[in-house]
């Protein structure tokens, strides 16, 4: 672990931790913040938080920094930005994009043919692959020179702060 935090820790003190790997973001690297550990334990809550003022997670938080240093930059410097935003959840080994449409309710069906003894997407058996292109696009995760990528994916361009909450509820829908 880089860091544990005990239990008067403060969203702000969370975030003062990672803050400068969102600035690391805008300077072109790839960043990755994690959130691990047993069901119940606050990764929601930390990455989350509440929807405003000092409850706010990690997730707006960057978001606000994104964006506010994005719009400096592009003023002071002459940078141009694209910012995109994906949701993606890794849950008994299968990778889900939260922000695909329909994708609870596939999720769903897919748990169900389960249950029955079908194959779902993700799955190693080479029969999967029908079952695959009937359930959704499939994810596949590749390293390219500028990192990692997940083919498929979902992406929303984000242009300003009060489009995340939509964005947020989306993919907790999924």
């Amino acid at each position: 672990f880089d860091r544990v935090f005990g239990p008067r820790c403060d969203q702000a003190n969370v975030f003062e931790e990672v803050s400068e790997l969102v600035q690391s973001a805008l300077d072109g690297y790839n960043v990755c913040i994690f959130a691990y550990g047993q069901t119940g334990s606050g990764k929601t809550h930390t990455m989350q938080g509440g929807t405003q003022g000092e409850s706010r997670g990690i997730i707006p938080r960057a978001i606000a920094q994104i964006l506010e240093t994005s719009q400096r930059m592009n003023r002071d410097d002459g940078w141009e930005f694209t910012i995109k935003a994906s949701f993606l959840e890794i849950y008994n080994e299968e990778i889900n994009d939260l922000l695909e449409v329909g994708g609870a309710k596939r999720r769903k069906a897919e748990a169900a043919k389960k249950k029955q003894g079908s194959m779902s997407r993700g799955s190693s058996s080479s029969s999967s692959s029908s079952a695959a292109s009937a359930s959704g696009p499939s994810l596949v995760i590749r390293q390219q020179e500028s990192g990692m990528v997940v083919d498929g994916m979902h992406e929303v361009e984000l242009t300003h702060f009060g489009q995340l909450q939509g964005i947020v509820d989306r993919a907790a829908k999924n």
